[in-house]
């Protein structure tokens, strides 16, 4: 099902929906032409900061690093084709990953389904603020390379703020 996105309840940009949702399966492509490829080498330095950072304020910084993150709850805003999701579901996190696309949702789950540390993601096709609207929350929410991709920074923000759980 194609969801409308309204510019009065959503930061959605239907142009920018349409750019990415044209990646197709080059998001797993690391020599991608379409933009993609960067993110590639920038997603060991972005999981090393998400686990680090998740672990101190959870007070799980003695752990081993292995276990900083296992089975937190674990929202990707914007997964796209799911790098970041998949990185953090290998590490034990319970992810739920979000995207406005219905065609980055579609390739995200179909490459997560190849692999048993990641088949169980939660890919869902929906924007942050739908998502902030149920009232689910989560110990972690990471939104990556998104905000300048977003119509309304502001309420962007305060919708994953919403998705994070007290504490």
């Amino acid at each position: 099902m194609t969801k409308a996105f309204s510019s009065t309840t959503s930061s959605v940009i239907p142009e920018e929906i349409r750019k990415f949702g044209a990646v197709g399966t080059d998001w797993w492509d690391a020599d991608s032409k379409a933009g993609t490829g960067p993110l590639h080498a920038m997603n060991p330095a972005r999981v090393e900061f998400v686990r680090t950072r998740a672990a101190a304020h959870l007070g799980k910084s003695a752990a081993g690093s292995l276990d900083q993150i296992r089975d937190l709850e674990i929202l990707d805003v914007g997964c796209g084709g799911g790098l970041l999701a998949e990185s953090l579901a290998r590490l034990g996190a319970r992810v739920t990953a979000i995207d406005p696309s219905k065609e980055n949702v579609q390739i995200a789950t179909q490459h997560s389904a190849t692999d048993s540390l990641t088949k169980g993601i939660n890919y869902v096709h929906t924007s942050v603020e739908e998502l902030a609207e149920s009232g689910r929350q989560f110990d972690v929410v990471c939104s990556l390379e998104v905000i300048e991709h977003v119509d309304n920074p502001l309420a962007f923000i305060e919708s994953c703020g919403r998705c994070v759980r007290p504490g």
